[in-house]
């Protein structure tokens, strides 16, 4: 059989007032709450996206799901005040049911390969961050390969 996608039969207002909706919630709770918020970040379903702790800092173009049963969690965790805390880079796909934990610094950049220090070896080896915990007990870059 063929792929068909969904029609979305909602009237165009509607489906501007939740974009709208959901604006808000990022500019009024989630974005008080984290060091930095890069430009178009499309965050779907706010409320479902967890952050503790800090700072969280995440760049441009970031695209991260939230939803009800997985939710998204961002945790830093220290005794320390001048930390890094966890750095999303630019162009991150981040999709429900992932918990970033860190208890000093973490980075995730995009489209990771493989992890460059020996303390990254519970993370992920490849982004987009689909499901599963990443805890990182140390300094932990993900980076592009050098080709």
């Amino acid at each position: 059989g063929s792929c068909q996608l969904i029609k979305d039969y909602r009237p165009y207002y509607i489906k501007k007032a939740w974009y709208r909706l959901q604006h808000l919630y990022i500019r009024h709770k989630l974005s008080p709450q984290l060091k930095f918020l890069g430009k178009h970040p499309f965050i779907v379903k706010p409320w479902h996206i967890e952050i503790f702790g800090g700072p969280v800092s995440i760049g441009d173009n970031i695209t991260l799901l939230g939803c009800s049963d997985k939710k998204t969690r961002l945790t830093v965790w220290s005794e320390k005040k001048d930390i890094n805390g966890i750095t999303i880079g630019d162009h991150v796909l981040i999709s429900p049911g992932v918990r970033i934990s860190a208890p000093g610094s973490g980075s995730v950049l995009p489209t990771a390969y493989p992890l460059q220090t020996p303390a990254c070896w519970q993370a992920m080896s490849i982004l987009p961050i689909r499901t599963g915990t990443v805890f990182m007990t140390g300094p932990c870059h993900l980076k592009r390969p050098v080709t």
